[in-house]
C-alpha cells in the first residue's frame, strides 16, 4: 500500500481488501467459532467487536491471540482468515482474532481499548466458557500482531504488565494522572498474562524522522507519507501520540514483558524503531528472538505459499512457539 489521499480511503480499502482475497482461501480448519462482543462486554458506547477462533483440533498446543495489521484504517479478521488458518494448521495452536474497530471511524484509543477489553473478556468466565465449548483451553498463551496490529499488541502487553496500566497503579511506571487521556480506561477484572509475544514489523513510535523512513526499498508496500496519513487518521491529536498506549517505544521500561519474537522486513520504514525496541528489550533482560524477511518488504506475512522466504520465516515462528513455556 502506497500513500493515499484520505478522501480516497474507501477506494484504497476496497483495492487492498481485493488484494487479500486474491490470495485465495486458507486450509480447512477443524474448529471455527465466532462470537460478537457488545458494549456490555466492553465499555459504554463501544462498537461491536467480533472474535473468531480457528483451531486445528479440540486439544490445541497453545492459544495465540492475533491482532491484524492495516495501518489502523483497513482490513478485518475476514481478510486475515487465510493467514490464521495457515498458522493454526502449521503450528497446532488455536488462533483467536479480534476484529477491533478501525480509524477514522474510531480514533485512538478506541481500537486499542476494544482489543484490550476483548482480551480481558477471554480471560473472564464468559470468555473461558466460550472457549471451553470448542477446545480444551491450553495453558500456553501468546499475544501477536503485525504492523498496526503489532502496535496494539505491544500496547496491550504493557497494560498487562502494568496491571491495567492505570495512573496510580503501584505496578505501573506511569504513576501520575495523564490529563490528556480522552476518557477513563475500563478496569479489567480478569487481567491477562502472556507466555510470549510475537510482533511482526510492528509500528512502535510516531516519529517519522528516524533513518529507516528515508531508506524505503519497497515504497509500494509502505512509505513515510503513508504512515503520516495513517497516524493522522488513527490519532489526530499529536499530544496523545506520546503515550506508550500509542507509541509503545516510549514506555519508561520494557522490563517484565514476556519472551518476545520480533520480526523485521527488508527495507521497511519501521526498522529503525523496531531496532531500538529490540535493544530496549535486551537491556531490560527480556528473552528475545529476532527474525528478518530477506528481500521482501512490509506486509509480506500474508504471502505464505507464494514466497519461499515468507514460508521460511513462518516456519521459524512455529519453531519458536514450540519453545514458549506454559503457565
Amino acid at each position: 500500500m502506497a500513500t493515499f489521499d484520505p478522501a480516497d480511503l474507501a477506494q484504497v480499502r476496497a483495492a487492498a481488501e481485493a488484494g487479500k482475497r486474491s490470495l485465495g482461501a486458507g486450509p480447512r480448519t477443524a474448529i471455527v467459532a465466532e462470537t460478537t462482543l457488545t458494549a456490555a462486554e466492553l465499555h459504554p458506547g463501544a462498537p461491536e467487536v467480533r472474535v473468531r477462533m480457528l483451531s486445528p483440533s479440540s486439544e490445541p498446543r497453545g492459544l495465540m491471540i492475533y491482532i491484524h495489521g492495516g495501518g489502523w484504517v483497513m482490513y478485518s479478521i475476514d481478510h486475515y482468515d487465510r493467514l490464521a488458518r495457515h498458522l493454526a494448521d502449521l503450528t497446532g495452536w488455536a488462533i483467536v482474532m479480534i476484529d477491533y474497530p478501525i480509524a477514522p471511524e474510531h480514533h485512538f484509543p478506541e481500537p486499542l481499548d476494544c482489543a484490550w477489553e476483548a482480551i480481558g473478556w477471554m480471560e473472564g468466565p464468559d470468555g473461558r466458557a466460550w472457549l471451553d465449548t470448542e477446545i480444551a483451553v491450553p495453558s500456553r498463551r501468546v499475544l501477536a500482531g503485525d504492523s498496526a496490529g503489532g502496535n496494539i499488541a505491544a500496547a496491550c502487553l504493557l497494560r498487562a504488565r502494568d496491571g491495567n496500566g492505570f495512573p496510580g497503579d503501584p505496578r505501573s511506571p506511569r504513576s501520575e494522572v495523564d490529563p490528556s487521556s480522552p476518557r477513563p480506561r475500563q478496569t479489567l477484572r480478569n487481567l491477562p498474562s502472556f507466555d510470549g509475544a510475537l510482533l511482526v514489523y510492528p509500528v512502535l513510535d510516531h516519529d517519522l524522522d528516524r533513518p529507516s523512513y528515508f531508506r524505503a526499498l519497497f515504497p509500494a508496500d509502505i512509505e513515510r507519507d503513508e504512515m503520516r496519513v495513517c497516524w493522522d487518521l488513527y490519532c489526530p491529536d499529536p499530544a496523545l501520540r506520546e503515550s506508550p498506549d500509542a507509541s509503545p517505544l516510549r514506555a519508561a521500561s520494557l522490563a517484565g514483558l514476556p519472551p518476545t519474537m520480533l520480526i523485521t522486513a527488508e527495507g521497511d520504514v519501521l526498522n529503525s524503531e523496531i531496532d531500538i525496541y529490540a535493544a530496549h528489550l535486551a537491556e531490560a533482560g527480556v528473552p528475545l528472538v529476532t527474525e528478518h524477511f530477506a528481500g521482501i518488504g512490509h506486509g509480506c506475512l500474508n504471502l505464505w505459499g507464494y514466497s519461499a522466504e515468507v514460508d521460511r520465516v513462518i516456519g521459524q515462528i512455529a519453531g519458536w512457539l514450540e519453545g514458549v513455556g506454559g503457565r
